[in-house]
Parts: C-alpha cells; sequence; structure tokens
C-alpha cells in the first residue's frame, strides 16, 4: 500500500527500469511526484495508475517522459488541477485518459503537437470550458468530453474535419449552438454522439461518412433531411427521441443500406411509414412509437429486413398485420393503440423461438388466434386485449413454456378455457375477461399458478369458487364480475378471506343469495381493493377500521342499512368510498367517520337526512367528487363547499335544502353541481347534472301548478302539431299551431285546433314540419302531404325556387339552358360554368351570358371558346358587344391598326415606347452579368464559375417558365401570371414582339424569318468585322470566326426560336357566323392556316426545325468538347468529361419549347374524332402538352442527379435546385390547369397555388444570391498565392497542345499517399485552374501510366522510402526522363513518414534491382544536390526559368537541365514553405503565370504571421531560415490582400 512519495521514490532509483507497474494488489494514494521526471530517459510505459486515490494536479515533470508509449492511464482518481501542457512534447504517447477525475478545462493547445497522440477521453470531469477546436487540426481521432459541463458551441469545422474518427460530448446541457449545416463527404466523423445538449436549430443535411448519429435529448427542430438518402450513406444508427424534430418519415432513408438502428420514439412523424425501409436490409431496430400520427398500412416490404425490436405503438395505422413480419425474426413487436385490422397472420407463427414479447392490444383485429403462435416458445408477453378475435382459445397456447402474461379479454372468444393453460408454469397474469367463454375452470390451471386472474363478463362459465380458491390459494388479485356466482354472498366472502395474499377483488353483478359481510375479508391487511356492487349484500354497513391498506371500497345497489350516526369506515388510506343505492339512513354523524384522503364519496339513493355537517369539510382537502342525490337533506348547503380547492363533481339534487345555492358554488367554474328547489307554475326541476335551479318549460310545453313536477306537452294534450311561442308558458291555452313549423290554423266546425299546412308547402320526413316545396316540385291544394315533382311533366324541368304553387312556374334548373332542336322538342343542355353564367333558371341557348375571357361566333352556337387574351373578351349575351377596344374576332384575339400584341392585351401604339424600357432593362441586366463576372474572375475565380453556372440556371429556368404560359396555352393563377409577365423582359420574343405590330413586323411570318434567320446576321456582322481586322492586323482570316458568334446566337435564341418555328404547324378551328368552319393559326388568328401563303412560310419554317433540332445540337457539342473551346465560358463549371453536357441543355429546352407543340399537333384532332368539344379538345391537349414537358423535365433532374456532370457541389445544388423548381411549378401549374376550371373555391385554390408557384420562382430565381455568398466567403477563407512585388495572383498556364494535366505526382502508395493527397489539394486551392494527376483519382487503366507521363506537363516525384522499388514508380519517372519533362523531386525528411537523406536515396535507386533505371540514378539525383536544395538559389549562376516562357496566349515548352529538389516538411511555417517552393518550381516550369520577369520574381516568399516555435533545435531553426530565404517574391495571404 503505497501512502507517501517513499515507495514512489524506490522505483526512481531503478536506472534501468522500463515499465513500472502498479496493478492490484497496489493502491496509490496521495499527490504524483515530480520525480517522475527523473525516469525520461528511459521509461517506456507506466501501468495501473488508473483507479486509484491519486489526488493534487498532474506534476509538470510528466512532460520528460518522453520514450512513453502507448497510453498514460490515469482514470479513476481525485486528481484536479487542468492538465498541463507538458504533456504536449511526449511524442510516442498514443492515448490520454484522464476521466473520472476532477480535472477542469481548457484542454492545452500544446496537445495538437504530441505527434503520436489519437485519443483523448476526458469523460466526467468539471471541464467547464469551450470544445477544444484547436485539437481538430492534430492528428488526434477520437475525443471524447462526455458530462463535463462543456459550454460555448460546437465549432462549424467539425464538418470538414478529416482526421477525427469520433466525438462524444453527450450530457453536456451547457453546450449549446446549432449542429454544423453539413457534414462533408470527406470529414473523417464516424462517431458523433450530442445528445442531451443545448443543441438547437434543425438536422446537418448531410453526415458525411457518420456511422453514429445521436442526437436525442436535444431541442433539434423541423424534420430529417431527404438529403440524408444521398449524403449519409454509411449512417448506421440513429437516435433522435426527446427532441422536437416533426413531419414525415422521408422515403430516401432506403437509400442508407447500412442503416441498423432508428431510435425515434415520441416523434408526431406523419403520413405513413415509408415502403422503401424495405430497402434497408441491415435494419434491426426500429422505434417510432408514441408519436400519435403515423397513418396508413404497414409496409409489406418490412418482410426483407432481419428486424430484432419493431415498435410503432400509439399512432393511427390502419390495414392488417403484413404476414411479411413473420420472416423477420422480430423479438419484440409492439403494435398496440393503432387502428389495425384483418386477422394475425399464421406466417408470424414462423418467428417461433424469436419472438419475446407481442402487444397488439386495443386495435380492431378480427378472426381466430393462429394455431402456429404456439411455435413461439421463447415469448413472454402476449397481450391481444381491445380487439374482436373470435373462435376458441388454441390449445397450442400452452405451448408458450415461457409466458407470463397472457391478455385476450375484450374479444369475442367462445368455448371451454384450454386446459393446456396449466402447463404455463410462469404464466403470472391471466386476462379472460369479457369474452363468450363457457364451461368450469379446468382444475390444471394449478399448474400455471397466476396471482392474477380475471375472469369477468363472461356468463356463461360455470365457476366453483371454492374450487378456485383452493387451486390458485396465491391469488392477489381476482376479478370475477357478472359470471353467474350464486350461494350466499357472504360464504362467498369468507371463501375469498382465505387467499392470504389476496389484494384485490371484484364481484359484482353476480346472481348471490342475501347475505352480510365477514369482517375476515374486509378487515384482511392485504386487501386493497373490494368491489362488490349488486351483489346481495345485506345487513349494516361494515365497520371494522383494523385494515389500514384498503384503498378502494365500492358496496353500491346493495341492501346494506345502519343509522348515518354509526357509520365508522375511517378505513386509513381509503381514497373511492361507493355506497350509493343501499338503506342508510338518519343524519350523518358529528363526527366524520371518512378517511381524510378521500377522493371520491358516492352516497347517492339512501335515506340520509339532516344536514351535510359543516366539520366533514376539513378533513376534505383532497376531495374530487361528492354525490350525495336523492337522499332527504335539508337546511342550507355548508358555505365552504365551494372553496375544496380539488372539487370538481359535485351532485346534491332530489334532496330538500333550503336557501339558495352558496356562491362559492355557483362563481367556481370547476364545479358541475345540482340542487333542487319546489318550481313554480311555468318551470320545472331539471334533468341534467350541471343545471343549479328550476328551468323554465321549454317551446312546446306548458306547466299550471306550482310543484316539482313536468311540463306538459302541447302536442300531447291539445294537438299533436300544436306548440307554445315562448318557453314558460303557464296553461294550455298558450299552445297554437307551431308557426316555427309553418302550421296555420284551418276552419273547423267545432272550433276546436287543428293545424295544417298552407299552398306550397308539404310535411317533411317526419310529418310534423311543414316545408316549402323544395326546388323542382310544387303544391297546388292546401293540407297536400307531399309536393308534386315537375318531372312528372318532364324530366328535365325544375322551379325557380321553392315553395311554388302552380305547375305553370316548372322551368329548365340552374346550371341549365333551354335547348330546342328542328323538331322543338325541349332540351336542358348543362351550362359550362367555367365559361357561361346561367345559375338562373329559364336561360335559353340565344340569352346565354358569357363569363368575361370567352367568345362564340354566334348567338346560336354552342361552341364556346377560351379568348387569348381574357381580358379582351367582354362576356356578356350580346354576340356584337364580346370584344374590348382595339381586339376584332376570331377569339377577340386579332389586334387592330394602331394596337400591338402584349402578353394580355392588345396595346396602343402610342403606348409602345413603354416596350423601350424592357429592352433597355433586359440590356442592363447583361451588361452588369457581364462586369460582375469578370470583377469575380479577378478576384474570386472559383465564385466566377458558380455565377456563370447560376446565371445559366436562372436564364435557362426563366425562358422555360414563360414556355408554361406561352406555348402550352394553360390556365395559370393570377398572381403567377403577373410575375410571368414581370419576367418576360428576359424573353428575346418578348423583346421582338414590343411595338413590332406598329412597324409592320407583327405578323407570325415576321416573326419567324426574323429570329430563324439572326444567326445568319450574325455571321454576316461578324465575318465583316473579322475580316476588316485581320486585313488590319495582316492576321489569316478563319471561317471560325464568324462559325462562333453565330453558333452562340443561335445558343441564346433556341428558346425562342424553337417556340416561333413550331408554333407555325399549329392550328385551330373557328365557326364564322355564316356556320362555315376554317383553320387559323393559334399562334396569329390573322393567319388562315391553309393559304398559300402560310404554306409557304411553313417549308422554311422545316428547314429552320432542322437547322435548330439537328445541326445546332451537334455543332454545340463539338464545339464545348474541344480541348481549348472559344466557347468555354458555357462549359464553366462542369466537368472535363461533361463540358458537351451544355448541348444536352439545348436539347431539354428544345423538347420544352417545340417538342410539346408537334405532340399537341396529334392529340387535338384525336380527341375532336373521339367525340370531344374543340373547347375540351384544346383544354386537354394543354395539359398533355403540359405534363409530357413536366416528364421530360423530371427525367432530366433525375440525369442531372446522377451524372453530376458539374465539379462543384455547391453550383450543382444550384443547378439541381433550378431544375426541380420548374418541375415543381410545371406540376403545380397542371393541378392549376385541370383544378381550378370547375374547383368549388376555385378562386381561393387559385391564389393559394399562385403564391405557391410565386414563391418557388422566386427562391429559384433568387437561389444564386447565397450561393454566390457562400463561394466568396469560402474563397475568401482560402489562402491564395500573389506575386509580392506586382500583386498578380498565380493561376494555371495554358496546357501545351496535346497536355492534359500541368503536372503529373508520382508516388510510392506505401509511403507517399497521404502526403501527396495533401500537395494535391493544396495546390488546387493555392493555383486555380491547375489539373494535376493522381493515380487514386485519375487512373482507370495501369497500361495508360507512359501515355498519361506525356500528356503531363510537368512530372513531380514525392521521394520517399520504397519509391525506387516500385516498379510503376520507376515506369513514372523513366518515361518522364525520356520525354525531357521538367522534374521536381520533393523529398519526405521524416523518417517516421519514409524520409532518409539523398545519400540512402541514391544508394535505394542504384538498388532497385533494374540495372537500366539505375543507369539513370545519377540524372536523377546528381552530386552535390543536398547544397542545391537547401541553399537559396544563386540567380547568376543557374536562372530558373524555363526555355520559353509560358504567357496567357500559349504554353511553354518543356526541358529542363537538373531536376528541382524540395524538401518536404509538414509542421506549420515548414509545411507552408515547402508548399510555396513546390509553387515556384512549377512556375518556373511554365505550368502556372504570371511569367517571372526579373530574377527577384523567380523565388517565392511566405506572407503569413509571426510563427512562434516552441521547443525547436538549432539544426530546426537553421533549416528554417534557409526555407524563408530562398523563397521571396510570391506570398500566400487573403484574397484581396
Amino acid at each position: 500500500l503505497m501512502t507517501d512519495s517513499t515507495p514512489w521514490l524506490d522505483c526512481f532509483n531503478i536506472p534501468t527500469c522500463l515499465t513500472i507497474d502498479f496493478s492490484p494488489p497496489v493502491t496509490l494514494s496521495g499527490p504524483i511526484p515530480s520525480e517522475f521526471g527523473l525516469l525520461g530517459s528511459h521509461l517506456t510505459s507506466i501501468n495501473g495508475m488508473g483507479n486509484n486515490d491519486l489526488t493534487g494536479t498532474i506534476p509538470t515533470e510528466m512532460g520528460m517522459l518522453t520514450l512513453l508509449e502507448t497510453t498514460l492511464y490515469i482514470t479513476g482518481n481525485a486528481l484536479t488541477g487542468t492538465v498541463p501542457s507538458e504533456l504536449g512534447r511526449l511524442p510516442l504517447i498514443t492515448s490520454l485518459y484522464a476521466s473520472g477525475n476532477s480535472l477542469s478545462g481548457p484542454m492545452p493547445t500544446e496537445l495538437a503537437t504530441a505527434a503520436s497522440l489519437i485519443a483523448v477521453v476526458f469523460t466526467g470531469n468539471p471541464y467547464n470550458a469551450a470544445f477544444p477546436t484547436y485539437l481538430l487540426d492534430s492528428g488526434i481521432i477520437s475525443l471524447s468530453f462526455d458530462n463535463t459541463g462543456m459550454t460555448g458551441t460546437l465549432p462549424t469545422e467539425l464538418a470538414t474535419a478529416t482526421q477525427l474518427g469520433s466525438v462524444l460530448v453527450n450530457d453536456n446541457p451547457a453546450l449549446a449552438g446549432t449542429l454544423p449545416t453539413e457534414f462533408a463527404v470527406t470529414a473523417g466523423i464516424r462517431v458523433f454522439k450530442v445528445e442531451n445538449c443545448g443543441i438547437t436549430g434543425s438536422l446537418p443535411l448531410g453526415l458525411g461518412t457518420m456511422r453514429a448519429a445521436n442526437m436525442h435529448g436535444t431541442s433539434l427542430t423541423g424534420t430529417i433531411p431527404t438529403e440524408w438518402g444521398e449524403q449519409a450513406t454509411a449512417l448506421r444508427q440513429i437516435y433522435l427521441y426527446d427532441t422536437s424534430l416533426t413531419g414525415p418519415l422521408p422515403t430516401e432513408l432506403g437509400n442508407i443500406d447500412t442503416l441498423e438502428y432508428i431510435y425515434a420514439e415520441g416523434i408526431p412523424f406523419t403520413g405513413r411509414m415509408p415502403t422503401e425501409f424495405g430497402r434497408n436490409t441491415l435494419l434491426l431496430w426500429v422505434d417510432l412509437n408514441d408519436g400519435g400520427r403515423l397513418t396508413g398500412p404497414l409496409p409489406t416490404e418490412l418482410g426483407r429486413l432481419p428486424l430484432r425490436n419493431f415498435a410503432v405503438e400509439n399512432n393511427q395505422l390502419t390495414g392488417e398485420i403484413p404476414s411479411e413480419l413473420g420472416e423477420t425474426g422480430v423479438s419484440l413487436l409492439t403494435l398496440h393503440n393503432n387502428n389495425l385490422r384483418g386477422s394475425i397472420s399464421t406466417h408470424l407463427g414462423a418467428l417461433g423461438s424469436s419472438l419475446l414479447f407481442m402487444d397488439a392490444y386495443n386495435n380492431f383485429l378480427t378472426g381466430t388466434l393462429p394455431t402456429e403462435m404456439g411455435s413461439a416458445t421463447t415469448a413472454t408477453r402476449l397481450t391481444l386485449e381491445g380487439n374482436s378475435l373470435s373462435g376458441t382459445l388454441p390449445t397450442e397456447v400452452g405451448k408458450l413454456a415461457a409466458l407470463t402474461q397472457l391478455r385476450v379479454d375484450s374479444n369475442r372468444f367462445a368455448g371451454k378455457v384450454p386446459t393446456e393453460l396449466g402447463d404455463l408454469a410462469t404464466l403470472r397474469i391471466l386476462n379472460l375477461a369479457s369474452n363468450q367463454l363457457t364451461g368450469a375452470l379446468p382444475t390444471e390451471i394449478a399448474g400455471a399458478t397466476p396471482t392474477s386472474l380475471s375472469l369477468s363478463e363472461n356468463p356463461g362459465m360455470d365457476i366453483d369458487l371454492s374450487a378456485l380458491v383452493g387451486q390458485l390459494p396465491s391469488l392477489l388479485t381476482l376479478e370475477l364480475r357478472d359470471v353467474g356466482l350464486t350461494g350466499d354472498v357472504g360464504d362467498a366472502m369468507g371463501l375469498l378471506a382465505s387467499l392470504s395474499s389476496l389484494q384485490e377483488v371484484v364481484v359484482s353483478d353476480n346472481p348471490f343469495s342475501a347475505g352480510t359481510m365477514p369482517s375476515a375479508l374486509i378487515g384482511k391487511g392485504g386487501l386493497r381493493r373490494l368491489v362488490c356492487d349488486r351483489c346481495g349484500l345485506t345487513g349494516t354497513l361494515p365497520t371494522d377500521d383494523s385494515n389500514s391498506n384498503l384503498l378502494v371500497l365500492s358496496l353500491a345497489e346493495n341492501d346494506l342499512d345502519g343509522i348515518g350516526e354509526s357509520i365508522a369506515l375511517a378505513f386509513g388510506s381509503l381514497l373511492v368510498c361507493l355506497l350509493a343505492g343501499n338503506r342508510i339512513s338518519g343524519p350523518f354523524n358529528p363526527t366524520n367517520p371518512f378517511s381524510d384522503s378521500l377522493v371520491n364519496l358516492d352516497l347517492s339513493d339512501n335515506l340520509i337526512t339532516g344536514a351535510i355537517p359543516e366539520a366533514y369539510l376539513a378533513d376534505w382537502a383532497g376531495l374530487y367528487s361528492l354525490a350525495l342525490r336523492n337522499n332527504s337533506l335539508t337546511s342550507a348547503l355548508p358555505e365552504g363547499l365551494g372553496d375544496l380547492a380539488t372539487l370538481a363533481v359535485l351532485d346534491v339534487s332530489a334532496n330538500s335544502f333550503s336557501g339558495t345555492v352558496p356562491a362559492s358554488i355557483t362563481d367556481n367554474p370547476r364545479i358541475s353541481a345540482t340542487t333542487l328547489e319546489t318550481c313554480a307554475p311555468g318551470y320545472q326541476p331539471p334533468d341534467d347534472l350541471p343545471a343549479i335551479s328550476c328551468e323554465p318549460c321549454p317551446v312546446g310545453f306548458y306547466k299550471a301548478e306550482t310543484g316539482s313536477v313536468a311540463c306538459s306537452s302541447c302536442a300531447t294534450e291539445v294537438d299533436a302539431l300544436s306548440s307554445t311561442a315562448v318557453t314558460g308558458s303557464t296553461s294550455a291555452a298558450a299552445c297554437e299551431c307551431d308557426a316555427v313549423r309553418g302550421l296555420v290554423a284551418a276552419d273547423t266546425e267545432d272550433g276546436s285546433l287543428e293545424c295544417v299546412c298552407p299552398k306550397g308547402f308539404g310535411y317533411d320526413e317526419t310529418g310534423q314540419q311543414c316545408t316549402k316545396c323544395p326546388v323542382g316540385r310544387y303544391s297546388e291544394d292546401e293540407d297536400l302531404s307531399t309536393c308534386t315533382p315537375c318531372s312528372d311533366i318532364d324530366s328535365r324541368l325544375t322551379t325557380v325556387g321553392t315553395g311554388t304553387k302552380s305547375k305553370g312556374a316548372c322551368v329548365c334548373p340552374p346550371l341549365s339552358y333551354l335547348k330546342r332542336d328542328s323538331d322543338g322538342d325541349i332540351d336542358c343542355v348543362p351550362c359550362d360554368r367555367a365559361s357561361s353564367n346561367c345559375t338562373s333558371p329559364g336561360v335559353s341557348l340565344e340569352s346565354l351570358v358569357l363569363k368575361e375571357g370567352y367568345w362564340r361566333a354566334s348567338a346560336e352556337t354552342e361552341d364556346i371558346r377560351r379568348c387569348p387574351y381574357p381580358e379582351a373578351c367582354l362576356g356578356g349575351a350580346s354576340v356584337n358587344g364580346f370584344c374590348a377596344p382595339g381586339h376584332a374576332n376570331p377569339f377577340c384575339g386579332v389586334c387592330i391598326d394602331g394596337f400591338y400584341p402584349a402578353r394580355d392585351r392588345c396595346v396602343p401604339c402610342g403606348d409602345s415606347t413603354a416596350g423601350v424600357g424592357e429592352v433597355v432593362g433586359a440590356l442592363a441586366v447583361v451588361v452588369v452579368a457581364v462586369v460582375v463576372s469578370a470583377r469575380l474572375g479577378h478576384y474570386y475565380p472559383a465564385t466566377a464559375v458558380t455565377a456563370r453556372v447560376t446565371g445559366r440556371s436562372v436564364l435557362g429556368f426563366v425562358q422555360a417558365l414563360l414556355l408554361i404560359g406561352n406555348s402550352y396555352d394553360v390556365d395559370l393563377p393570377p398572381v403567377f401570371t403577373e410575375l410571368t409577365e414581370a419576367l418576360s423582359f428576359l424573353s428575346v420574343e418578348r423583346i421582338f414582339s414590343v411595338g413590332a405590330s406598329c412597324y409592320g413586323a407583327g405578323g407570325y411570318a415576321a416573326r419567324l424569318y426574323t429570329v430563324a434567320l439572326a444567326p445568319v446576321a450574325v455571321f454576316l456582322l461578324a465575318t465583316a468585322y473579322t475580316g476588316v481586322r485581320c486585313v488590319l492586323k495582316r492576321q489569316p482570316w478563319h471561317l471560325s470566326m464568324a462559325a462562333l458568334p453565330s453558333l452562340l446566337a443561335a445558343y441564346v435564341l433556341l428558346p425562342s426560336a424553337a417556340v416561333t418555328i413550331f408554333s407555325g404547324f399549329n392550328s385551330e378551328p373557328v365557326d364564322t357566323e355564316d356556320e362555315d368552319t376554317t383553320y387559323v393559326l393559334r399562334s396569329d388568328y390573322s393567319v388562315d392556316y391553309y393559304s398559300a401563303e402560310h404554306q409557304r412560310t411553313l417549308i422554311f419554317a422545316g428547314v429552320a426545325a432542322a437547322f435548330y433540332a439537328v445541326a445546332l445540337p451537334i455543332a454545340l457539342a463539338r464545339v464545348l468538347s474541344m480541348e481549348h473551346s472559344p466557347l468555354r465560358f458555357l462549359a464553366a463549371g462542369y466537368k472535363r468529361e461533361a463540358r458537351w453536357w451544355e448541348a444536352l441543355e439545348a436539347l431539354r429546352q428544345l423538347v420544352l419549347a417545340g417538342g410539346t407543340v408537334l405532340f399537341g399537333l396529334w392529340t387535338r384532332p384525336t380527341l375532336v374524332a373521339m367525340g370531344a368539344t374543340v373547347e375540351a379538345a384544346l383544354f386537354f391537349t394543354s395539359a398533355l402538352q403540359l405534363l409530357l414537358a413536366a416528364t421530360a423535365q423530371l427525367a432530366f433532374c433525375a440525369a442531372v442527379t446522377n451524372v453530376r456532370p458539374l465539379e462543384s457541389a455547391l453550383d450543382h445544388s444550384v443547378h439541381n435546385i433550378a431544375h426541380f423548381a420548374l418541375f415543381t411549378i410545371q406540376l403545380f401549374a397542371l393541378v392549376a390547369h385541370l383544378a381550378v376550371r370547375d374547383f368549388a373555391n376555385r378562386a381561393a385554390f387559385a391564389g393559394a397555388l399562385g403564391v405557391f408557384m410565386t414563391a418557388v420562382t422566386v427562391a429559384a430565381t433568387a437561389v444564386g444570391l447565397p450561393a454566390l455568398t457562400i463561394a466568396i466567403l469560402r474563397e475568401r477563407a482560402k489562402s491564395v498565392l500573389r506575386v509580392a512585388a506586382t500583386g498578380e495572383r498565380v493561376h494555371s498556364a495554358p496546357l501545351p497542345e496535346g497536355a492534359e494535366y500541368h503536372v503529373f505526382l508520382s508516388h510510392a502508395w506505401s509511403t507517399g499517399q497521404l502526403q501527396v493527397s495533401t500537395i494535391k489539394r493544396e495546390l488546387v486551392d493555392l493555383v486555380p485552374g491547375i489539373s494535376a494527376f493522381r493515380d487514386l483519382d485519375d487512373l482507370t487503366d495501369l497500361t495508360e501510366l507512359e501515355d498519361l507521363v506525356a500528356r503531363s506537363q510537368t512530372m513531380l516525384v514525392f521521394l520517399s522510402r520504397g519509391y525506387f522499388a516500385s516498379a510503376n514508380c520507376r515506369r513514372e519517372l523513366a518515361t518522364a526522363l525520356e520525354q525531357s519533362k521538367p522534374l521536381i523531386l520533393v523529398v519526405e525528411t521524416s523518417p517516421m513518414h519514409g524520409g532518409a537523406s539523398l545519400e540512402e536515396f541514391r544508394r535505394e535507386c542504384r538498388a532497385c534491382g533494374d540495372p537500366a533505371f539505375a543507369a539513370l540514378c545519377p540524372r536523377i539525383l546528381p552530386e552535390g544536390a543536398e547544397a542545391a536544395a537547401d541553399a537559396a538559389p544563386d540567380y547568376r549562376r543557374e536562372p530558373l526559368t524555363p526555355k520559353a516562357s509560358a504567357t496567357e496566349s500559349g504554353p511553354a515548352e518543356p526541358g529542363f537541365g537538373e531536376p528541382a529538389i524540395v524538401r518536404w516538411y509538414r509542421e506549420p511555417g515548414f509545411f507552408e514553405a515547402s508548399l510555396v517552393a513546390i509553387c515556384g518550381k512549377l512556375r518556373a516550369a511554365g505550368a502556372c503565370l504570371p511569367e517571372a520577369r526579373s530574377a527577384a520574381e523567380v523565388g517565392l516568399r511566405l506572407g503569413l504571421p509571426p510563427l512562434v516555435f516552441k521547443g525547436a533545435t538549432a539544426a530546426d531553426l537553421v533549416a528554417m531560415e534557409k526555407l524563408l530565404l530562398a523563397h521571396s517574391a510570391l506570398a500566400i495571404g487573403h484574397p484581396r490582400g
């Protein structure tokens, strides 16, 4: 037992000691001696310091144990203070276990420099500090700070930490803030536990490679992100219970094929359980219980899962229990308190020994209990009560050997109780109540020895109480209500008293013969509940108060008597006393006989007299319900009765109380009270509990006398149809014909009252109420029992209103009009409620009133059309007045001279100047976009790419959006139409159409030629411009100089051109006033479709369609796929292999704009041929066109999601949002088009749809702002490389012809893989546009190594141990030397990571085993390379510029004499210097711009904050100084600094 420092020091005096072991039985106490530092030269391990009684602080001298390996384990002591910073000096320690002490925070920053430290466990200490963010940048992979009082917020850096694998910070309620928006796929966190913390906000959209997400016990809100299906693909465990999450269960969770556990009980999920859960083939545990809002059936796909627990109780699930659950092997199955129906599948028996318990009570299950359930031999609980199961209890239940509970009460089971239940030796609770069981309880039941037995409400059973008591002497609870027990009730009670352990007994509603209650039962010490209502008890009330445990005594409706004064029921703990319906008489005992714990007292329907004693109130402080109804109580109610704090139910009706009801009762809203007074004429006593005084006779009743009798009925005493006019009537004379019923008094000979119905009225279904004849019926005679239907005259006729008194008033009903055929036959034709207004009856075809926005050719035609300009068609009954000023037929869709067509009307040419603003606005948007893109490209090149992607996405979205109204001709909500009108300035077609009609160019042919020939015009202009420019500069002219601008123009014009071209093939029939039919062009109603002029125009349109549909996409794909494409800005942001994707975008726009129009050419005549009206055919054609467009858009969305053509995840998100927003709007536009037209509340519905579609549009067009902000913030956070002398940012140079990569990264997998990954990542961040080949990222075929080296501009070799031993590395390097590639050698310096001296690498090269390659070693590592690597470059002796410098217009020529050597350091400061040195060599090799214009600009300089190096040796400082001096012209710093 070490109680002081002496034994410690004994250990310290052994100079050869390598290991100290303090394991039990040794027990340590007191402080840790500082002398530990003396062992620093030899001690490698310390064991057994954990779980002792060590006190004090951790000595700083522990930092001297530099040879200490593996783990420092000091858990479970009483250490105080903080962790000393000196522990950061221990280079070999891998783990620090310090949990279960009294150590405080913060953690020392020096721990981040401990080279081998990978785990810090600080659980259960009073840390009380913020999260140690600085440890995220170290090599630590596990941090445990559970229950440490951690404060502050979680750092956002967790989402991108690549080394960290486990973060445990649960049970820290002061740790607040929100979770990171998304964990990067590259993040290293596998286990993340923040349960029981103060975390708020929503769940992260992505979880990276996280396996366990423990987030329960927090204040998280919102829904489970659907993105988890794609961005949480490694997730195994989800813990979300005790949070504030809501919403539906995302179907995308089915995509997580690693998911094993879902703990989400108590969350009010809505909607159905996704069938996609069937794809989670590893799912073991599902807890979705107690949410209360899951609906729909359980998916049959659950049968595919290896479930062990499935808990969905307390929800609103419907349907049957899937038989497929029997294939899962589930152990815990809880389905109770739902709305499940159907039978229990026999397949559940297949669960066999895996099932432990099944709870399915309180559902709507039917059928029988399958015999196959007997195979569940390990089940301990089977609870099926509260269903509608029937049949007999199967004998196979007796095979459930482990069963402890069997509850099947409240079902419809019949037959006898199986004797096999006696085989259940472990059964403790058996509830068979409320069934239809018969026969005796089998004697074998004694073998089961249950402690709780309920057989109540099985009147067909033959229960032998004496035998039962003998068989089951250990019963605690026995319920035998309504089972037909007979015999003396006192004897029965005596038998029950012999059960020594009995605590609860219920024997109500049995036909016992009269008897008294034996004191042996009621005085039984362990009895807690006795219920014997309606069981024939006689004699006096029990007065034995020796049972202090009795809580419930219910002896209602027996024949117990006694004097109230003699009641002595002071059972010490009695809570409920129910003695109603006996013969208790006399006044109350002056001393309260009831327990002061009493909650419910019912003495109703007895013979108690006198007053309620005021003294009782002091003992009734906890009383909730008091019922004294129907006694003979007198005097006034006690004033303090309403002041009882817990009293809620008070029933003292049918007594003889005097005075008034105390205000404490009437003013107390908590109390429901009843009392009776003597009622005056016109008043009667109440029959409901809440009333507190006499109430007046209701209408139809009267009462002449004083007393507590009920009012008399006029219908009974005077006339069956008579009533009173008011309440409180006092005589029969007040009875008169009930005007409320519509009755009048008939003239009778004897003057008696007879009530009848007048003309135009008839009796309702009851025969007592006169109602007006409904619409379509009439009554010409008084007192007819029914009204006569107009259909007796003609089945199509009705009446104008109700109460019709003549058959001559029968007309066509509302919402129809009268049409007569040539033979004079009448037809009531239903009106189209969308187009016409015929809500009044009697409307004819000639007088039909059209609604605004509709048109017809004459008053005799039924062909009603929707107008292209709804505001232009004024509606009404006059055909000549349909069109608004400026509009002409047909359809009011032709603008007369002096007007030009706007989107929804014809506008006077005098207003055409308003269109100039639209044109100027559109041009201004283009100019601003170009300027902003250029500025972003200078300061933030990556952000500029995002800006271009956003611009393309938003512009394409808006152009496709405008097609919905322009091309598909659908009904859109007004709010959304206004928004599209505001955005239409971005449409080329809109810009062209503004005012064009006023200058003779507004027709279809003019629009077609202008849009289709615009690329030709651009070609001619570009030819002229470039030709003159080439002549002046004496340069050759190429066709591409003019063809490319023409191609770009065609690309920009594509959506408008497609709409214009294909709309020329779309015609529409129209009736003329002379009843002939002609066809007009839908896009220009002034054009006769079959005229010779238009047919010639269609020939040109076909040629233009071929160009835009075939030639343009092919040419665009070809140009964009070029390595140095002149239209590369269109491919900005795309991956190298997907630069042609914009051509696919063009095809999508072509399908949306033109393909749907061509589709309509076939559907419209087909629908007409099938019998549809022209208007209906047009309507459904528009719907089908929009459905086709939405389908095509959805397919494209799926392609974008799967292919992911964009490089940046942020750009991909913006791109996806725009496409999915367009699909959403197309879908809701289809809903608006189909549903709003005939929807009853179409205005409100259209408004709601419009607001939603507008919100989606605004969000989609504004999505670029947050995207650009995020891109800028990301780029501002990165270091950038600049020329210190000029401030110019370094960027990649153009690649030479045939090259794909600026640099080929060659390395040995075993020792250089991590370092080269770091070099590539940092190069891409520091040098925008640089492309670096790394085998793990880019290699697909090992045979292509030589070709890949040939396609690289520079070769960078990461030199570490094993490089020259690799045959593939030698292949790469030999090829580079053979092709004279500039060679950069990056030499690893750390021996722990494969580093060695250059001389050692020379020896390894020569010993590679390949003589041919060994001959190249002097070229690779020439003698004297050490000095060249460590010294500052001598620009006078050896310029580092390449033979030919790279420029913006072209790449440099390859070729270097000797390799450039850079030493690789990973320490802060040294690391950045190594990176800058590499960039300098690449710049000298021509891979980076700007080129070095002088010797002073060739090297690089590190521009970082001052560094402080603790513990650095003299050699370290010398090496650092050389690095800093050697590279002094470029700086890493802020993007703008």
